[in-house]
Formats: structure tokens, C-alpha cells, sequence
């Protein structure tokens, strides 16, 4: 390569780079460049509910997702109060039949036990510890070792060598890494016999609510609702081993510490929906109608919990890089 093409050549990579910096800046939010205009079909609830015994929330939630999740992972569904079974939904199988991957359980794991370290362990060198400023006794002549601070780590009440400082132990884990540890955490738990899907959390009241919990066999357990709801955050502060968490700020390790997991239709649908955009072609002609009749707001769709601000936060856009200087000439007073 000669000399007349190496700025060329700088040139040309830098520009390169910065093409393909953009293109990873904007790649999660790519959409389809042709628009079929489609239609969801409408469901036949005679297939599901040739009875009619399904309760409006069920046969709602058929209405809704009945078009990704035909031919499913089947569950019923059951009254928290009552215990009275209220019909019969399909799961995902993208979300609710994944592979057992206990590497990725690990990861999310450790990733969160690592977020929500404290990390205030600290200690005082010989240089913060009050006193010692003065020498305790002259070099020579006294037959001891010399010593310059009764501060210094081998003495006692002296500093600490090599001791621990206030650290952040946080760090970033891959959004796909965390949606497919939740994927195989719901997997798990419904293999397992260890899922309960409820109709809602209405007419709740803190009698029935510790009856139910005694009948069910749910005394640790984790409740999932589609939002905030204050009320059931307060009747399971009572209790020892009893969780609560919205949808969007479910993690892997609140489902592992406990035995059973109780999510509302709403959460089934909320987690489907979400956790489901891992499983679409961009380019497919139905992508379009799987997002139509959303319960989850678009804006949160590629947003994840994070443990350390705790709240849903987006990717990380990392900034373009700065222009190499390196084909231009230095700076003189000639120059000005």
C-alpha cells in the first residue's frame, strides 16, 4: 500500500464504521418496509367453549391471542376466592414450552444477585486511621525494630491493607439473555405442575385471601398481575414467603425463590406478548397483526427491569465514534 493511499484508506474505514455503528444503533427498531393492510381473522369460540361456561375474561383472552397460540400448551384457568374453574386457555409455546436452559437461570441468577449487591463493605487504610502521625520512637540506639506509625496494618488498632472500598458489582446482562431466562423459568414452572393461572385479583379480601392461599398449597408463592395493584402488594406483605410483582417487572431470580408461581390472564397475556417478539420475522405478512389488540404498550415492548435503578429501562445506544484526526495535517501558527 503506498503512502498517497493511506489517508484514503482511514478515511474510508472510519466512514465504514460509522455506517455500520448506525445501523446497530437502529437495528431493534426495524420494520417491515411493505404494509399488507391484513385482518385477524375472528376467532370461532364454539371450538373452545361449545358450552358457553367460560367466563368473559377467559373467553376475552381467547379472543386476543387464540391467533399465536393455536394448537398451545392447554391450562386452566381457576378463581382465586373460590377455587371454581372458570375455562380452559393455550399458552405460547415459544414462551411456556422452552428448552430447560439451566446456564441461562445461572446467568440471570448471578447477573441479579450481583445488581442488587450493597457492595458498602469498607475499610480504613493506615492513612485514614485516626493518630499515628508521629514516629513512636527513634530509629537507633533503643534495640527495637524500627517503626514509623503505630497506625501502620501490623500493629494493633492500625489500618487495614488490601481491604475492602464501596464498589459497584452491577453489570449489563444481554436483553435476550433475560427474556430467555424468563422464557425458561415459566417453562420450568409449568412443567413442573408449578403454575397456577387465575382469572383476577377482584373482590380479594384478607379472609379469603389466606383461605385461598391455604387450600392451594400457595404459602410460597409469587403473584403476577398485568399492573400495579396496591391492594394485593398489601394483603402479601403479610405474609413470610409471599411475593408480589407486576408483569414488567418480573425477573428469573423472584420466580426461583419460590415453590409456585399464580399469574393473572392479564400477566399471561402481557408476558405472551412481550416475551413472544424474540419469535417474529419482521419480514413475515402477519407481523403486523400481532400487534394489533395489544394489552402491553408498544413503548415498553424492548424494555427491560433493571435491577439497580429498579424500573424498566431500554438499550444502551452506545454513542457514534469520534472522527479520526489522523489524516489531517497538525495545528500550527501558519495555519491561523
Amino acid at each position: 500500500m503506498s503512502r498517497m493511499m493511506i489517508p484514503r484508506f482511514f478515511s474510508q474505514f472510519s466512514r465504514c464504521l460509522e455506517i455500520k455503528t448506525s445501523l446497530c444503533r437502529n437495528y431493534h427498531h426495524v420494520r417491515p418496509v411493505i404494509k399488507h393492510n391484513l385482518i385477524k381473522p375472528e376467532v370461532d369460540l364454539s371450538l373452545h367453549d361449545p358450552h358457553g361456561k367460560y367466563s368473559p375474561q377467559v373467553r376475552e383472552f381467547i379472543k386476543a391471542r387464540d391467533f399465536e397460540n393455536a394448537g398451545g400448551r392447554k391450562v386452566d384457568v381457576i378463581s382465586l376466592t373460590t377455587g371454581e374453574n372458570k375455562g380452559v386457555i393455550e399458552l405460547n409455546n415459544f414462551v411456556f414450552g422452552a428448552n430447560p436452559r439451566i446456564d441461562i437461570l445461572q446467568r440471570n441468577v448471578v447477573w441479579y444477585r450481583a445488581c442488587i449487591r450493597a457492595g458498602t463493605a469498607c475499610t480504613k487504610t493506615r492513612g485514614e486511621v485516626r493518630g499515628g502521625g508521629r514516629k513512636p520512637w527513634q530509629q537507633k540506639g533503643l534495640g527495637k525494630a524500627r517503626q514509623g506509625s503505630i497506625r501502620a496494618p501490623h500493629w494493633r488498632k492500625g489500618g487495614v491493607s488490601g481491604g475492602p472500598k464501596p464498589k459497584d458489582y452491577s453489570y449489563e446482562l444481554p436483553f435476550k439473555v433475560r427474556r430467555m431466562g424468563l422464557r425458561t423459568a415459566l417453562s420450568c414452572k409449568f412443567a413442573q405442575g408449578d403454575l397456577t393461572v387465575v382469572e383476577d385479583y377482584n373482590d380479594l379480601t384478607e379472609t379469603n385471601f389466606s383461605d385461598a392461599v391455604t387450600s392451594l398449597s400457595l404459602q410460597s408463592s409469587l403473584f403476577v398481575d398485568g399492573f400495579e395493584n396496591d391492594y394485593l402488594d398489601s394483603l402479601v406483605s403479610g405474609f413470610e414467603k409471599i411475593d408480589f410483582k407486576p408483569a414488567l417487572l418480573l425477573h428469573v431470580y423472584g420466580m426461583l425463590i419460590r415453590s409456585k408461581l399464580v399469574l393473572s390472564l392479564q400477566a399471561v397475556r402481557i408476558l405472551e406478548e412481550k416475551l413472544c417478539e424474540d419469535n417474529r420475522i419482521v419480514t413475515d405478512p402477519r407481523y403486523e397483526l400481532y400487534h394489533q389488540d395489544m394489552l402491553l404498550d408498544k413503548s415498553n415492548l424492548f424494555k427491560e427491569f433493571d435491577p439497580k435503578k429498579k424500573e424498566l429501562r431500554g438499550r444502551l445506544i452506545p454513542e457514534l465514534p469520534k472522527k479520526s484526526i489522523r489524516h489531517k495535517l497538525p495545528m500550527s501558527r501558519q495555519d491561523q
